[in-house]
């Protein structure tokens, strides 16, 4: 769950508090569940829903406080230089993966970094599978369009 976090937040320590935030919302519910779906696609729709809820306080800061932090992301990892062509392939691929609309980050990020089927992600998200499928698709022409110059 921090892979998904962080890959949704950008930032390890972010990823871990709301991991953190999600297992103690996950104890303080057990009795709650009522079976309606599986206890895996409820708790990925904590993580996602505390990623969302981040994303919003954070956009609210980010007014408030002009930016500060905003090249956050960008400036952890090894230089290019000390990179090999596989790694820095893998940080472009990465980069642009973020740089996704939420909607479609979110879609990329369940389907491709957690293994979900189309199904399953569209049970997470609460969405009909055309409608994940449609976010793929967009979210897909979006990265080959980003990453058109890069080779593997």
């Amino acid at each position: 769950m921090v892979d998904l976090a962080f890959r949704l937040t950008g930032d390890a320590e972010d990823a871990r508090d709301i991991r953190q935030t999600a297992f103690l919302r996950l104890l303080g519910s057990l009795d709650s569940l009522n079976g309606t779906c599986s206890f895996s696609t409820w708790f990925y729709r904590v993580v996602l829903n505390l990623c969302l809820d981040h994303r919003r306080s954070r956009k609210a800061s980010d007014k408030r406080g002009a930016g500060r932090g905003a090249d956050r992301a960008e400036s952890s990892g090894p230089s290019p230089p000390q990179c090999t062509e596989q790694e820095e392939a893998a940080r472009l691929v990465a980069g642009a993966v973020a740089a996704l609309a939420p909607p479609e980050r979110t879609v990329v990020v369940l389907k491709h970094y957690q293994n979900l089927t189309f199904e399953e992600t569209a049970t997470i998200l609460g969405l009909p599978a055309s409608t994940v499928k449609s976010r793929m698709q967009k979210a897909l022409l979006s990265l080959r369009e980003k990453l058109k110059n890069v080779e593997i």
